[in-house]
């Protein structure tokens, strides 16, 4: 990958040691783990906005 896709990121010692240990698990890079998490994260609450907004809009009606 190009350098310029990259950028440093600030995390706490327990965190750090928390996603080093998922990495070693599960057999990813560090930094695959962390992009998998996100996008799963990413992908849940947006389902759940999708979910919420469709509530909203039945309430409506």
């Amino acid at each position: 990958m190009n350098a310029n896709e990259y950028s440093n990121l600030r995390i706490r010692k327990d965190t750090q040691r928390k996603l080093k240990l998922v990495a070693a698990l599960s057999e990813e890079s560090m930094l695959d783990v962390l992009d998998r998490l996100v996008s799963q994260e990413l992908e849940r609450l947006q389902r759940e906005g999708t979910r919420h907004h469709a509530a909203l809009y039945k309430d409506q009606d």
